[in-house]
């Protein structure tokens, strides 16, 4: 049952292949009949080779197209469950996606140009040939460490709300912890949160405080979503607005500049301190420092 149902929802990325199947390459291989329509059809295709090209790359612009639509809800889903991974973990599937749209669109492109101005004098196709070598051979060298992001399909939505996969994976987690282990976990995070401040490291990882609390990232995270409702990243971005707003309602930091206070609070950038800062208190920075000036 689990099965058919899973084959069921992913039929969608067959329908390229299908398509082409039909009116392409079930066509190609019954050539041998001659006097009919399937005969008529060929002759015509063989008379307009470019109109294959084009059709071949449309379906094929149309599937990256619908993936790069999955692919931004999946980097959504896994941020959530799994806060050590960043950006840079996607950027390879990314530019895979990227790379091979920009590629199949060139294709399409210089058919198009010789369909409307004519031959171009020289064989376009070496520019896509070119571009998939060169693709390849960087997806090839940088690929390498790409492998923690395959995550187990247990983390994938359904319609925007849990599906009992990801139920009985909570189930699962939730087994994993005794109430000793909850409470003792929580006093130690809430102490090294307190004492040690690892939110003031800019580079701080979900993996970095894990060895903190002497227990694995993955059951770190785990512990965050599950029972304390939040990630890693929401965790110590809080803490380092906390540290931000205890500074500028201080006077001795009166004549520090904002991006100096978030740098020394933990922040990395400019543009993510704002961001930050005004989702956790409805205020720029600046507009929050003028209340205590």
């Amino acid at each position: 049952m689990a099965t058919n149902k899973l084959i069921r929802k992913n039929l969608i990325h067959f329908v390229p292949f299908l398509l082409y199947l039909v009116f392409i390459s079930i066509p190609v291989l019954v050539s041998a009949i001659k006097g009919n329509f399937i005969f008529e059809y060929l002759r015509w295709l063989s008379n307009h080779t470019y109109l294959m090209v084009i059709f071949r790359g449309l379906l094929l612009v149309g599937y990256i197209l619908y993936c790069l639509h999955l692919f931004k809800q999946y980097v959504a889903l896994i941020k959530t469950n799994y806060s050590s991974l960043t950006n840079y973990d996607f950027l390879w599937i990314r530019r895979l996606l990227f790379g091979s749209l920009i590629i199949i669109s060139l294709d399409i492109f210089s058919e198009l140009y010789e369909m409307v101005f004519g031959y171009l004098g020289w064989d376009a196709g070496y520019i896509t040939v070119i571009s998939m070598v060169i693709l390849i051979a960087y997806l090839g060298y940088h690929g390498a460490n790409q492998s923690k992001i395959l995550l187990p399909s247990f983390l994938l939505l359904d319609n925007g709300n849990l599906s009992g996969d990801v139920k009985r994976q909570k189930v699962i987690m939730a087994s994993t912890f005794s109430n000793e282990e909850i409470q003792l976990l929580e006093e130690k995070l809430q102490y090294i949160l307190k004492e040690e401040k690892p939110y003031l490291d800019e580079d701080l990882t979900l993996n970095k405080l894990a060895k903190l609390l002497e227990v694995t990232d993955k059951k770190l995270s785990a512990f965050l979503n599950q029972y304390l409702q939040t990630t890693f990243y929401d965790l110590i971005n809080k803490e380092r607005v906390a540290v931000v707003k205890e500074k500028l309602q201080s006077s001795n930091f009166n004549k520090f500049t904002l991006l100096g206070i978030a740098y020394e609070s933990g922040f990395k950038s400019k543009t993510s301190f704002n961001r930050i800062f005004k989702k956790e208190t409805g205020l720029s920075p600046s507009e929050y420092r003028k209340q205590y000036m």
